[in-house]
């Protein structure tokens, strides 16, 4: 994959980027997006907070167990993860997988690919979000038919008094 735009200002360039990925998506009236619970659903929120507006209907997979999908909503205060559905039913236009997902011991690659097969149509975009590489990292990119990568690199620093 070729790099189309970076923009390094943190979280507000990370959701810029994702706009724009959003924007260049031709069709995105249903959105499925799939990660570990717990620690991707924060970063889905995000991701959701560009959408706000955007009156798609939206869903959220754990870990690629389709049988426990639920809607989504932008609630006054944060993201509602709501009722079960059945993804099987709609016509998914966008599958964003979350990079949780090809650490180590949390999902199989092929059951990823099972789960965007068992969902997608001809025309459905898959896109990954993640930090640091990861889906290249752990061969996603051999398997999974990404559309779109969306990778942020994270830096930390901390400051404080030492302890004396």
């Amino acid at each position: 994959m070729e790099e189309l735009f970076t923009d390094p200002r943190g979280i507000k360039g990370m959701l810029q980027s994702f706009r724009k990925v959003m924007e260049a998506v031709p069709r995105s009236d249903t959105i499925v997006y799939s990660g570990l619970p717990h620690t991707c659903t924060p970063v889905i929120e995000f991701l959701l907070y560009v959408l706000r507006d955007s009156g798609a209907d939206m869903y959220y997979v754990p870990y690629t167990h389709l049988e426990e999908a639920r809607s989504i909503s932008l609630g006054d205060y944060s993201m509602e993860i709501g009722e079960s559905a059945d993804l099987q039913t709609k016509k998914v236009d966008v599958i964003i997988l979350l990079g949780g997902l090809a650490m180590p011991n949390k999902c199989d690659v092929d059951e990823a690919k099972w789960m965007i097969d068992t969902i997608r149509s001809d025309d459905t975009v898959i896109i990954g979000v993640c930090f640091m590489n990861m889906f290249e990292r752990a061969g996603w990119t051999d398997v999974i038919p990404f559309d779109y990568i969306e990778n942020s690199e994270i830096t930390t620093s901390v400051y404080g008094k030492e302890a004396g």
